[in-house]
């Protein structure tokens, strides 16, 4: 199976896609975890939004942090122990070397993410109008022993995927709290996070 980058999980994993994780050079001190902890989560929420309006993004930024904060204190609340990665960073492969980091500290061995899509309707082709949250739960396995300090070839899988619809119009606060407690119900009822 050909090696990908690990920024196909930041863009929607594909099913089963191989990645090849090495020790992380940009914090120079980080704390690895002993080996991957089944029970740990990662929610990486916040970046991604890319559009050529600084102020969509950082709107985007503000809205995405807000429901992915709401969502790991809903699952916490819940008994998971899921560690918060809220970023603001829009280049995929950054996005990806910094999850790449956070998952080497915390040993994690699955990421649950949190994107926004934008989108045009039918009846309004090249306006912004539709907006989309997706939620999406992967895990890692591992294909190779490690060799030196966690590397590792590792297998990307995805388990669970579901999209929901926002309404701009509605009270943000109220609405993202609501959205929020859904998400993480709907996480728990699927069962693809361990407690």
């Amino acid at each position: 199976m050909a090696s990908l980058n690990l920024c196909r999980l930041i863009i929607h994993s594909a099913v089963a896609a191989c990645v090849l994780i090495h020790p992380c050079p940009v914090d120079a001190n980080p704390e690895p975890a002993s080996s991957p902890n089944a029970v740990c989560t990662v929610l990486m929420g916040g970046g991604g939004t890319v559009t050529p309006s600084k102020d969509i993004n950082s709107r985007w930024f503000a809205i995405n942090s807000t429901l992915s904060r709401n969502v790991l204190s809903a699952l916490s609340r819940l008994g998971y122990h899921v560690e918060g990665f809220i970023v603001d960073i829009q280049s995929t492969d950054q996005r990806a070397k910094a999850l790449q980091q956070e998952l080497y500290k915390t040993g994690c061995s699955k990421v649950l993410q949190i994107t926004d899509e934008l989108g045009s309707s039918a009846a309004q082709p090249g306006v912004l109008s539709k907006f989309t949250f997706v939620v999406s739960v992967s895990r890692l396995e591992a294909v190779s022993p490690p060799s030196k300090a966690y590397s590792r070839a590792v297998r990307i899988v995805e388990e669970y995927e579901v999209a929901y619809e926002y309404d701009p119009n509605a009270k943000v606060a109220q609405d993202l709290s609501e959205l929020a407690q859904s998400m993480a119900t709907d996480v728990d009822k699927a069962g693809v996070l361990a407690k």
